[in-house]
């Protein structure tokens, strides 16, 4: 089951295991949603748990303290929630390939700025898809992922392929990029002065 929705902003954001994304298109040209997010996220890395109490809002990760501060909400697939304290709830999450999520035949497209691709996910892959944002258009951020036979037409900002930045203290092993085919790379914005 996919969420949309303006507070954690993704298109779709899945949380769980063993989801198969199939030959799904998603556009983003809704001038009222969110500045950034992600067109489609598995068990995204830095969205919590849900808490209807009090609801998450990406706009929480843009503490401008050094070190950032963030409120102790729980994190989903992770090993450290995202106020850095354990994680102990890893009952809905890959473990291996074998229940980790999948999405083939993909195609992202955004044209607001600050709209990121994919991001398949610990233990998660990425494959025969297409990408064309105007932010980061996939994100190995996580264990184990696999972004096999992507094709990117990277727009004004971000990167095709973002390994990390920011304060990011989680673990990220054993991810395969391969076949990844830039066919555009206009990312002036991100760029300038290299």
């Amino acid at each position: 089951v996919g969420v949309s929705d303006d507070a954690t902003h993704q298109a779709i954001g899945i949380y769980g295991k063993n989801i198969e994304v199939f030959g799904v298109t998603i556009l983003n040209t809704n001038p009222d949603c969110g500045a950034w997010g992600y067109c489609l996220n598995f068990n995204a890395n830095w969205s919590p748990i849900g808490d209807p109490s009090d609801p998450f809002g990406a706009d929480e990760l843009q503490s401008q303290a050094n070190p950032p501060s963030y409120k102790p909400r729980q994190a989903h697939c992770q090993e450290k929630n995202m106020d850095d304290s354990p994680n102990n709830d890893f009952a809905n999450c890959p473990t291996s390939y074998a229940d980790g999520n999948s999405a083939s035949f993909v195609k992202c497209m955004t044209w607001q700025m600050g709209q990121d691709g994919l991001n398949a996910g610990k233990y998660g892959t990425v494959e025969d898809s297409f990408v064309r944002v105007i932010d980061d258009a996939i994100k190995p951020w996580d264990s184990h992922g696999i972004y096999k036979n992507v094709t990117i037409w990277q727009l004004a900002l971000g990167w095709p392929i973002n390994f990390g930045w920011w304060n990011w203290n989680q673990p990220d092993v054993d991810t395969a990029v391969e076949d990844v085919h830039i066919i555009h790379n206009h990312n002036w914005q991100t760029s300038g002065g290299w």
